[in-house]
């Protein structure tokens, strides 16, 4: 199997790629079949382009003319090429990014012509909180990344994907699968080397059940239930969550707000976070989060929100909705309705 794992800068797909590697290890008695780069001085690794193409530091790339990022990037590619047809492993998976943000300007490097030839079997696009995103990012030293550009970015980066895949074959493209790294590694190596895996969404009741503890702990109860069935994974909506810290800005005075992700005012509490494809121990919470950026996306948020999650029922084979009336009313949710309505119409079993 050969598999792409995209994603903008900040969402740590090293730290994701080498959970997963350890995940693959442990689920499917060693990963002697799957290729890893040995680097001098680390563990073997799933290969990252990027830590070919210009190591630690990206701007000295990002400021070439197009065409000589293009020739390297090139380059690089072959590389991790020839590397994968010297070796006999069942399994060739890569790591990169299919697009760049410098100085405001969106930009392509990557030769989609040789990924075509290359011929995923499928693509892993690789999401986590924006907030998260922004605070990797920023501590990296690019500051200038506002909330909105980063939301756009990874839109875009999943734009890209998806015209990759109808390269590859127009008639019957491969996946491009949204995952939050916020799920656990072990879904993510299931969903890949799994046998005869179905794919599920799970759709539940949110916005009337997250202030309060006991219905939350009926929810994730549920979650980790779901987790559980053998030859089944879930795309689970809650590996992202993002309006509340929008809709408190939206509210409240002052130039900043205190993001903490541990906090249930601020986002419904993570999932067995030891379990995370990437968690969030790289992260010194609060973070400070400009008030006007949060209020100013908020349709942005709204709309990604929806779109997202309609996404994620057109991955999945089953949407399985549970406990819709929880808050106690006698009729579904507006979410849960919407997510339903669009299964029926997309043809998907509910």
């Amino acid at each position: 199997m050969r598999v792409l794992f995209t994603g903008t800068a900040g969402v740590g797909k090293r730290n994701a790629l080498a959970n997963l590697t350890r995940s693959i290890n442990d689920m499917f008695g060693g990963n002697e079949h799957l290729y890893l780069d040995a680097v001098r001085g680390a563990p073997p690794s799933i290969p990252i382009l990027e830590n070919q193409l210009y190591g630690a530091d990206a701007h000295p790339f990002l400021r070439l003319h197009v065409d000589q990022q293009k020739e390297r990037w090139s380059d690089s590619f072959g590389k991790i090429r020839r590397g994968f047809d010297g070796a006999r492993a069942s399994h060739q998976f890569l790591g990169l990014h299919l697009t760049y943000h410098f100085q405001q300007v969106p930009t392509c490097s990557a030769s989609l012509s040789q990924l075509q030839e290359w011929r995923p079997d499928c693509i892993i696009s690789l999401v986590d909180d924006v907030y998260c995103v922004r605070e990797r990012i920023h501590r990296g030293g690019h500051r200038k990344f506002t909330l909105f550009e980063l939301l756009l970015w990874r839109s875009e980066e999943v734009l890209v994907g998806d015209l990759l895949a109808g390269l590859i074959n127009p008639s019957d493209p491969p996946p491009n699968f949204i995952f939050a790294v916020k799920h656990s590694a072990n879904t993510l190596a299931k969903l890949l080397l799994g046998k005869e895996i179905i794919r599920l969404y799970t759709s539940y009741e949110i916005s009337n059940v997250w202030q309060h503890p006991t219905k939350r702990n009926v929810i994730d109860t549920f979650r980790r239930r779901i987790r559980t069935l053998p030859r089944c994974v879930a795309f689970d909506p809650l590996t992202i969550d993002e309006f509340r810290p929008v809709l408190e800005a939206t509210q409240g005075s002052g130039n900043e707000l205190s993001y903490d992700a541990r906090k249930p005012e601020h986002r419904w509490p993570i999932l067995d976070p030891a379990d995370c494809l990437m968690t969030d121990d790289d992260l010194q919470y609060p973070l400070q989060l400009p008030r006007l950026e949060l209020c100013a996306m908020r349709d942005a948020i709204d709309g990604q929100v929806r779109q997202r999650d309609f996404r994620l029922v057109d991955q999945a084979h089953y949407v399985v909705v549970y406990r819709p009336t929880l808050s106690g009313g006698r009729t579904l949710s507006l979410g849960v309705h919407a997510e339903v309505e669009h299964a029926y119409a997309t043809q998907r079993d509910v």
